[in-house]
């Protein structure tokens, strides 16, 4: 599924993709095969939406990084085991790659509590 203006909604071409587990070929899930109509779509949902996020105050939008951030971090175990599957990788990379999402949702968080974005 697409996330495109705020709903998850099917590829327009009703094409995905299997994603499957590294180590066992096992299929873990599927996602949608995105083409340009998908895009378009996306880009005028953003266009539309971006008004009112430029409408906020900084601390408002500050707000929305710390709350992905909490809820990225309640969810890291599951996080990390779900990319060392998909990718097979090890658990420290995948530690670090979700640890790092996290981080930097904070530090321009913390920003936005400062400054006028």
């Amino acid at each position: 599924m697409l996330f495109i203006d705020g709903e998850f909604v099917p590829a327009s071409s009703g094409r995905s993709g299997s994603v499957t587990e590294k180590a066992t070929g096992r299929e873990l899930g599927r996602y949608a095969q995105g083409d340009a109509a998908d895009v378009a779509a996306a880009v005028a949902a953003a266009r539309r939406a971006q008004p009112a996020w430029a409408a906020l105050a900084a601390p408002e939008r500050a707000e929305f990084l710390h709350r992905l951030a909490d809820e990225l971090h309640r969810r890291f175990n599951g996080l990390v085991e779900q990319s060392m599957r998909e990718t097979g990788g090890i658990r420290s990379k995948a530690e670090d790659e979700v640890g790092t999402s996290i981080r930097q949702l904070q530090i321009f968080g913390r920003t936005g509590d400062r400054e006028r974005w």
